[in-house]
């Protein structure tokens, strides 16, 4: 796998399956912790994650991502398409080719020039995602990732794919509260997604409060 636009995000890479992974249990989203998350490299906030193995894939294009994650603070708005699908291993029911990089399941799209977006409830730092073409796709097609931060775009990165099913992580360096994707080339099954990871960038309140936690331990080791 490739790795696009290295930043503090490769920290978190390198951190987030030990971090805070999420389960869907009869549609409530639940964090939960796991033992091992380095949060200090990253100023101590939480990182989230978003595999699209957190419930049974949908297997129809009609089914669409929205408000399924909700809960932790996410909307996705689909122009044209965005499904969870079942990769190679779970049985490729959509034939798209590909297998999901942590899971089987991914977010495929399915049609020239598809993409998404995503928004935030909050501003999020350290965001990455994995992108590979699929069946219907050609090796020098097109995909982009941009970053919005209050309507204006930050960031935007895009990358060429090569192989089929082979995928590559991209990365944002700047604070965001909302990313979008798009792919070129023409016919169907164009790319797939999967492996969303962020981090909440912490309020300015929250910043005072470590400031005068490290204050106060300060102290107390002298």
């Amino acid at each position: 796998m490739k790795a696009i636009g290295l930043s503090e995000a490769e920290i978190m890479g390198t951190h987030i399956s030990k971090g805070y992974r999420m389960k869907l249990i009869t549609k409530s989203i639940v964090l939960t912790a796991v033992s091992g998350i380095a949060t200090g490299a990253l100023g101590g906030t939480p990182g989230l994650q978003i595999t699209f193995d957190e419930f049974d894939a949908s297997n129809s294009n009609s089914a669409v991502l929205s408000n399924e994650y909700a809960g932790i603070g996410v909307t996705f708005v689909n122009t044209d398409d965005g499904a969870v699908w079942d990769g190679l291993t779970g049985g490729d029911l959509g034939n798209w080719g590909i297998e999901g990089t942590n899971g089987t399941q991914f977010m495929g799209f399915n049609g020239d020039s598809y993409g998404s977006t995503m928004l935030f409830d909050t501003t999020v730092r350290a965001f990455q995602l994995d992108a590979s073409r699929s069946n219907g796709s050609s090796s020098g097609d097109t995909f982009t990732l941009e970053g919005y931060r209050d309507s204006t775009l930050v960031e935007s990165i895009t990358i060429t794919f090569g192989d089929l099913n082979d995928w590559s992580t991209l990365f944002l360096n700047e604070n965001v509260d909302e990313v979008q994707w798009y792919g070129t080339g023409g016919g169907f099954h164009p790319f797939g997604i999967d492996n969303i990871a962020w981090r909440e960038v912490p309020a300015p309140s929250a910043f005072a409060m470590m400031g005068l936690a490290g204050l106060i331990a300060g102290k107390r080791r002298r």
